[in-house]
């Protein structure tokens, strides 16, 4: 699945008029969608070794590490974005009262 590009987490579409509109909230689907393919490719990959059966290349083994470092490193992003993002709400909510 081709990355479309950074996109906007605070901004919707509305369909309708093909305009941007702000919502209330943040958005994630687009980092799960990240994780999700990610996680797809590393299965294929570890699919593909089982069926081997043992014959595998170093090159094999480099694209695999390679997919599971990328897995692994956008995971940590996502959480590190989800936990900064809760702790921002938890100061505002502070603030507020």
């Amino acid at each position: 699945m081709a990355n479309p590009g950074p996109r906007n987490p605070w901004v919707g579409i509305d369909k309708k008029n093909n305009l941007l509109e702000p919502r209330k909230g943040i958005n994630f689907d687009f980092l799960v969608d990240d994780i999700e393919s990610l996680t797809q490719a590393v299965s294929k990959k570890i699919d593909d070794m089982r069926a081997k059966k043992g014959e595998m290349s170093i090159a094999d083994m480099f694209d695999t590490q390679f997919e599971m470092n990328k897995l692994t490193q956008t995971s940590e992003f996502c959480s590190a974005v989800a936990a900064a993002m809760h702790g921002a709400a938890v100061s505002i909510t502070k603030n507020i009262r």
